[in-house]
């Protein structure tokens, strides 16, 4: 779900032509707002406008409510322990249990890819949710690629900074967040320069991004 140039544009025009005749009005006390409807067609034109109106308001409407969701989901990860996902610290996994990744599809749009060191995963975006699991047989790809975006983060651990916030990166970054088991760390990149794998950071966004389209394979089968 996208907010298009186009539907603003339309939204803009028909909120003048709402207004029109009371500007008028206004700027002309003498004459009276009924008389620019005094045709059939320019009262058609108006009521069209109106329609037009309401119906693109409302998906401008639907399109910021999936983005409030999925910014809800997104904020409840940062949230959760390690208890509430019934991990502990294992030989693979010492320190490291969750991973994240925030990537900018547009000013407004935002995709947050998140792999726990069980396997489980989830991806959020505005009007989209998708969670996969170990417990599916067709998931197994999903879960080798969750762990390994985990494992990843591990080893780049000692890039990250400690951080208390985890707002949204900037339109031309992305970032990584890594949950250990007692403290948020942060790693922000250029999208640039991983896009053309001259970062440090390069084998992090691939396992991420490897993450992102296993999941969305594996919803495709289903």
């Amino acid at each position: 779900m996208v907010i298009r140039l186009r539907d603003v544009l339309w939204t803009f025009v028909a909120v003048l032509a709402l207004l029109f005749p009371f500007v008028v009005k206004y700027a002309a006390p003498d004459t009276s707002p009924a008389l620019l409807l005094g045709s059939d067609s320019a009262t058609l034109l108006y009521c069209i406008t109106v329609v037009l109106a309401v119906l693109i308001g409302r998906k401008i409407h639907i399109v910021f409510t999936a983005i409030m969701t999925a910014s809800r989901l997104r904020e409840s990860w940062f949230a959760i322990s390690p208890a509430d996902c019934k991990i502990q610290p294992t030989e693979e996994f010492p320190s490291v249990f969750c991973a994240i990744m925030d990537r900018p599809a547009s000013k407004l749009l935002l995709l947050t890819v998140i792999a726990l060191a069980d396997g489980r995963s989830r991806i959020f975006s505005p009007g989209i949710t998708i969670l996969a699991g170990p417990e599916a047989p067709e998931g197994a790809a999903v879960t080798n690629a969750a762990k390994a975006f985990v494992r990843e983060a591990q080893r780049a651990l000692p890039r990250a900074v400690a951080i208390s916030d985890h707002h949204r990166p900037r339109s031309d970054s992305v970032r990584f967040y890594i949950r250990t088991y007692d403290r948020l760390w942060v790693i922000e990149e250029k999208a640039a320069a991983l896009m053309n794998c001259t970062s440090e950071n390069t084998a992090l966004f691939a396992a991420a991004d490897n993450l992102n389209t296993e999941i969305f394979r594996l919803a495709r089968l289903r």
